[in-house]
């Protein structure tokens, strides 16, 4: 006699639950848009008044102490997006990139860092 088993059908809850998820969607965007509209800033034509300015703020004594910046002369050198891991040619006046020294070859050709078994 063989041994069966009954699939239980969760077709019901599902739906159930989907019709719930719907809704609560439903509800969170329907008072978000209330939301958003009752937040909303009419536009005007008009510009909003200006506050003064304060021109004796302009002639403080203290003003004339201080230093502009340095200019910054432009590059000497060609600027622009490249692939920074493609060797390029030395530029005059660039900074020379830092080499680090090689490790010894063994005689497998491997580094002699790295322990051959």
């Amino acid at each position: 006699m063989a041994i069966t088993f009954e699939e239980k059908s969760n077709l019901g809850k599902n739906i159930a639950i989907l019709i719930v998820l719907v809704a609560v969607f439903f509800v969170i965007i329907f008072f978000g848009w209330r939301f958003l509209r009752e937040n909303q800033a009419p536009a005007s034509g008009t510009m909003p008044p200006v506050s003064g300015v304060n021109i004796q703020a302009l002639q403080d004594p203290r003003l004339a102490d201080l230093e502009t910046f340095p200019k910054i002369a432009p590059a000497e050198f060609e600027t622009g997006s490249q692939n920074p891991f493609v060797e390029m040619p030395a530029v005059e006046g660039a900074p020379e990139p830092a080499v680090s020294e090689s490790e010894p070859e063994s005689e497998s050709g491997e580094n002699a860092s790295i322990i051959d078994f």
